[in-house]
């Protein structure tokens, strides 16, 4: 996959990434390739490090854009029950509390990979915490806009606070690959589908058509598991695939907006930390504004990915 991105020099140094999920505790063996300035794990009534795996995914996403960012965690969340429901944390005023830890602790760029479903439409107590945290503590905040279920009618709008002005919400597209034959030097993603029957391929954006326009063979749409935009409008989207390799080595891939978010989040450090050597910091309000106005449209019209180069260019204006 290529968000047309810039291949940066400096890939996160010199930020402070905060990540509001799952995971507190790293265990070791993430502690060995990515330095943590905070543990912030007092939300939830938990022991364990991780109780899910979701927050260690979402972290390992952002960290391979910018491994050489230092980070802090903030446990959100921990156990589901078997309806789905979280049954530790998963609380609004959770939530709150680690946005506000966060800003205080200086956290420069603070990926949410969760949210509150309700259409509060910027006048919550985690909107108002999200919107002081921008405007006052210059901390950018990157969050998921949500999941549904496809095979339900439901009508979910997106998450708090993914919908709010101040923030960076992050939807999925899927960059499909239609060409017939699969090479051995191809760049498409070949991943197992959700039901484990088939692979599927994806584009790499690395024009392995042959003499053939790569987009001849793409078909970028609107992810199907993405929540309704009635009450509000994504700011950019990304590949909602987080990649792992299963017992018997196939790749097989995670759906949701929860790891479209990191993906953003990691390559806007990387590109703040590049921006970094040449001119003064940017503000969130600008972080924001170089995401939105330098996005490009889709294959599928009226929706907008994340173009990592336009990206730098607007910061540098």
């Amino acid at each position: 996959m290529s968000l047309n991105a810039r291949q940066s020099e400096t890939v996160g140094r010199s930020l402070h990434i905060g990540v509001a999920d799952t995971l507190g505790e790293p265990p070791e063996w993430l502690r060995s390739g990515v330095a943590f300035a905070g543990i912030y794990d007092d939300y939830v009534d938990t022991d364990q490090g991780d109780p899910i795996g979701h927050g260690t995914t979402v972290l390992k996403t952002v960290a391979r854009n910018a491994p050489e960012a230092v980070y802090s965690t903030f446990q959100i969340a921990g156990e589901k029950d078997g309806d789905g429901e979280y049954a530790e944390g998963g609380r609004r005023g959770d939530l709150v509390s680690a946005v506000s830890d966060a800003a205080d602790a200086g956290v420069d760029l603070l990926n949410i990979s969760a949210g509150i479903s309700h259409e509060c439409g910027g006048l919550c107590s985690l909107a108002r915490e999200v919107e002081l945290a921008a405007t006052v503590d210059d901390m950018c905040v990157v969050a998921a806009t949500g999941n549904r279920d496809p095979s339900t009618p439901s009508r979910e709008g997106l998450n708090c606070p993914a919908l709010t002005e101040s923030t960076l919400g992050v939807a999925g597209f899927m960059p499909h690959c239609e060409a017939e034959s699969r090479t051995d030097d191809s760049s498409q993603w070949w991943l197992l589908d959700g039901n484990r029957e088939q692979t599927v391929p994806f584009c790499g954006y690395r024009e392995c058509c042959g003499e053939q326009p790569c987009d001849t063979n793409r078909r970028e749409v609107c992810w199907d598991g993405n929540v309704s935009f009635h009450n509000a409008f994504p700011d950019v989207f990304a590949p909602p695939v987080a990649v792992d390799i299963d017992q018997s080595g196939e790749l097989v891939a995670q759906l949701g907006t929860s790891f479209a978010a990191p993906l953003v989040t990691g390559l806007l450090a990387a590109i703040q930390s590049d921006v970094l050597q040449v001119s003064d910091k940017p503000t969130a309000e600008e972080l924001q504004a170089a995401v939105r106005t330098g996005g490009v449209e889709l294959d599928e019209n009226g929706y907008y990915k994340m173009d990592c180069q336009n990206t730098w260019d607007e910061l540098r204006q």
